[in-house]
């Protein structure tokens, strides 16, 4: 089915021209945004860099702040994460202070 096109005999009028470049615009982000490759990463992955023992996620958190524009973060994840923080670096540092005072 062929659609019709909005056609006019010189330029469109002034109050069309704004919306046809918006439409432009939008429609130009939308793509490139196609494009771009993003990363989702949950609250637990975030609070495992608190947890680790080891320096492989050491590495993916210097990984990480290379692709720093391409992560996506929502408010949920933050919030969880802003919770959850404290609690885990003191489970991450009990083993430690045990074996530093005997207990």
């Amino acid at each position: 089915m062929h659609k019709p096109r909005l056609r006019w005999k010189t330029a469109p009028p002034i109050r069309y021209r704004s919306y046809l470049v918006v439409a432009a615009i939008v429609g130009l982000h939308f793509r490139l945004m196609a494009l771009r490759k993003l990363l989702f990463i949950d609250t637990n992955v975030w609070l495992d860099f608190y947890r680790a023992q080891n320096d492989a996620f050491m590495g993916l958190l210097e990984h990480a702040e290379q692709i720093a524009g391409d992560i996506i973060v929502t408010y949920q994840v933050e919030r969880e994460f802003k919770t959850n923080r404290e609690k885990v670096i003191l489970d991450a540092i009990k083993p430690t202070m045990l074996r530093l005072w005997g207990r």
